[in-house]
This record gives C-alpha cells, sequence and structure tokens, in this order.
C-alpha cells in the first residue's frame, strides 16, 4: 500500500459494515481549524503500517468462521485453530508485519465478527463469550495493547 488515499477502513459489526476515513475525507479537513496535528498522526508511517495490516489480516480471514464457545477459529482451509495459534499462523504468512500489529488486527477483528444472520440475542451472545476469550488469551499472553 502506498498512501492513505488507497485506505479504507471497514468492519463488520451486527447491523452492518462501518466505513471509517478516507483520504477524501482526510483532505477535506486538512486546512481546517482542528487542534493539533490529527491528520498528521492518521498518516505517520505507524498509522499506514496499522492500516496496511488491517488490511492484510482482514483479507486473510474473509472466508474465516469463528466458533466462539469452542474457541476455535475455523480457516477456510478446515483448520481449526485457537486464538494463539491463528496469529501466529498470520505471522507465519506476513512476517514482515510486527507481531503486535497482527495481533491487535486480529482481535479486533475478532471482536466484531458476527455473521449478518445473527439475531441480537445471538450477537450478545457471541459477545459475551468472545469478551471473555479475549480476555483469558490477554490474562495468558499479557497485555494486547
Amino acid at each position: 500500500m502506498n498512501g492513505c488515499e488507497e485506505v479504507v477502513i471497514a468492519k463488520r459489526k451486527k447491523d452492518g459494515w462501518s466505513t471509517g476515513l478516507t483520504a477524501g475525507f482526510i483532505n477535506s479537513f486538512q486546512d481546517s481549524e482542528f487542534p493539533g496535528d490529527i491528520f498528521d498522526d492518521l498518516n505517520s508511517e505507524e498509522n499506514q503500517l496499522a492500516f496496511e495490516v488491517q488490511d492484510v489480516v482482514e483479507e486473510l480471514l474473509v472466508q474465516a468462521d469463528v466458533n466462539a464457545t469452542a474457541r476455535e477459529v475455523i480457516w477456510e482451509d478446515g483448520q481449526r485453530l485457537s486464538l494463539r495459534d491463528s496469529i501466529q499462523r498470520i505471522g507465519r504468512e506476513c512476517p514482515q508485519y510486527p507481531f503486535d500489529m497482527v495481533q491487535r488486527q486480529f482481535i479486533i477483528w475478532l471482536e466484531n465478527f458476527a455473521p449478518e444472520s445473527y439475531s441480537q440475542a445471538q450477537w450478545d451472545e457471541y459477545e459475551a463469550i468472545s469478551k471473555r476469550w479475549i480476555d483469558d488469551y490477554a490474562q495468558k499472553f499479557g497485555p494486547l495493547w
């Protein structure tokens, strides 16, 4: 990825998709009276790398499924992996990205994962189960961020 103009932030939410900032939105406010360097921060190398890692993680997981009760991520190839093993799999496939960024984007994906067919009750149950799963992971492997 080469620059902000290629970045669109989209996250799956229980009621559809939420799209974040795009280059056009950012550019329209760059000359505004916002305090500080908020847009410089968004365009920093670190944030651009985070956006790139987010895109890569989401692309790798586009066909994945989750069995939160069994604490498994079910990959497109049928492999059923734990949270840690799934993050490590992405790390092996994309060694050019820092592990902590891969881990963060994976956790964000997991927190927002929910099939469109989920009812509100199913979403609430998934949210509670996945929160415990992520909390247990953080206890075992250390703070997430």
